[in-house]
């Protein structure tokens, strides 16, 4: 579910702000394919990559955290907690 989780994240944080992939993948010195691949969960970002991701969408390593745990809790079919795109 963490993997998962991540992946809704990641996209969710990255759709809220208007960036496409790439845009993310330059922002955080990564490439397209690693956005690509996280935010699909077919791997998952090492704390290095999530806190650049964190810098490319404007938070905080801990506002990822937050945005991971609120999609874990959405998945569980629990009431979302408040709005990721300013978590951190």
């Amino acid at each position: 579910m963490v993997k998962a989780a991540t992946a809704r994240a990641l996209e969710k944080m990255r759709t809220d702000r208007k960036l496409t992939k790439s845009e993310v993948a330059e922002r955080a010195n990564t490439t397209y394919l690693n956005v690509y691949r996280w935010e699909n969960g077919q791997s998952t970002p090492t704390l290095e990559n999530l806190d650049q991701l964190a810098g490319a969408y404007g938070v905080t390593l801990v506002g990822v955290g937050r945005a991971i745990e609120q999609a874990k809790r959405t998945m569980r079919g629990e009431e979302p907690d408040g709005d990721t795109s300013q978590a951190g």
